[in-house]
């Protein structure tokens, strides 16, 4: 029902000396008491400069303004009930923020250790890579010395040779 519907059923309803309460408590019409003539105000200085409202447009005004409270309270409780929504979905949303953030840390410690890890296997890679090297000039230099020692031992040999064959010659003649 909108508003101005409301406000015409209660045009309807409303008659002269039926209280809003009255209204709300009645089932249908016949319910309703019949309205008493009330004795004409007087008009005294101090109310003078204030018009004179008619009983049932203040009980019409009354009408409305508790009406439009009702109105006001549901839509406070709508309100409310909404609020409620989105309380949850920002609880739910800080849980799912706390869960990632969790997730995050453990996968940041997860990568330093992941890094360490690495950096120790790199240093011990270097080390034996050092010690190769190391092995490899090594065994180039005895090698170069072997060689070096071979190539004194054959000079030699030949020259024994040499000398073999001169002394053979020799004894032959």
């Amino acid at each position: 029902m909108t508003k101005e519907q409301l406000k015409q059923e209660l045009k309807e309803k409303i008659k002269e000396g039926v209280k809003p309460s009255d209204l709300k408590r009645s089932k249908s019409e016949s319910d309703l008491p019949n309205p008493a003539k009330s004795p004409p105000l007087k008009s005294s200085h101090s109310t003078t400069y204030l018009p004179l409202i008619e009983p049932t447009e203040l009980e019409d005004k009354i009408s409305v303004l508790e009406l439009k409270l009702e109105t006001k309270d549901r839509d406070l409780e709508d309100k409310d009930e909404t609020i409620k929504d989105f309380r949850k979905a920002l609880q739910k949303a800080d849980e799912k923020i706390q869960q990632t953030q969790t997730e995050l840390d453990n996968s940041l410690l997860a990568r330093q250790q992941a890094i360490k890890q690495f950096s120790k296997v790199y240093d011990q890679l270097q080390k034996i890579k050092q010690e190769l090297s190391e092995n490899l000039d090594q065994a180039s230099t005895e090698l170069i010395n072997q060689d070096d020692q071979i190539t004194k031992l054959k000079t030699k040999q030949l020259q024994a040779q040499n000398r073999i064959q001169e002394l053979e010659k020799d004894l032959q003649t």
